[in-house]
């Protein structure tokens, strides 16, 4: 990518990267990863409280 005196550019497929490219010749990347929704965090414990109670009725 060619910058000019001021570039910006956004890529959300690239795990969430935006990068910023001044006239002075420096470039500012922030990379941000993906967090896990609460809903998802509250069903992946839902799953394993469920794998917990199988797991404690076989045994007793």
């Amino acid at each position: 990518m060619l910058a000019t005196a001021q570039d910006e550019s956004i890529a959300i497929a690239n795990k969430y990267r935006f990068t910023t490219y001044t006239a002075t010749g420096s470039q500012s990347v922030v990379t941000v990863s993906a967090v896990p929704e609460p809903s998802s965090l509250a069903m992946f414990g839902l799953g394993l409280a469920a794998l917990g109670v199988v797991a404690r009725r076989r045994r007793g």
